[in-house]
């Protein structure tokens, strides 16, 4: 047995053999370059990870950190002049 894996990307659900490919569509669905794009997701990793932190830890430095995520994506997103209405 064989197994194809296929990406598919977030706002428009077409379907795609490489990841890159879903990449790219995402990243225009947006107006961004593929590295805007990159970075942009990289906010959002941080973000999550931020959050997670707080699950089992709450202090003003993690607190901090989480607001200072969301601030570096709402920023971006207003640099950039786009909504993620995923």
């Amino acid at each position: 047995m064989k197994t194809k894996t296929v990406y598919m990307c977030d706002f428009c659900n077409k379907e795609y053999n490489r990841s890159i490919d879903a990449y790219k569509c995402e990243a225009e669905h947006l107006g961004l370059t593929i590295d805007e794009y990159k970075e942009y997701m990289n906010l959002l990793e941080e973000e999550r990870r931020a959050f997670s932190a707080v699950s089992s830890v709450v202090n003003d430095e993690i607190r901090k950190r989480c607001d200072d995520t969301i601030k570096a994506v709402f920023d971006f997103q207003k640099e950039h002049n786009f909504t993620d209405n995923r």
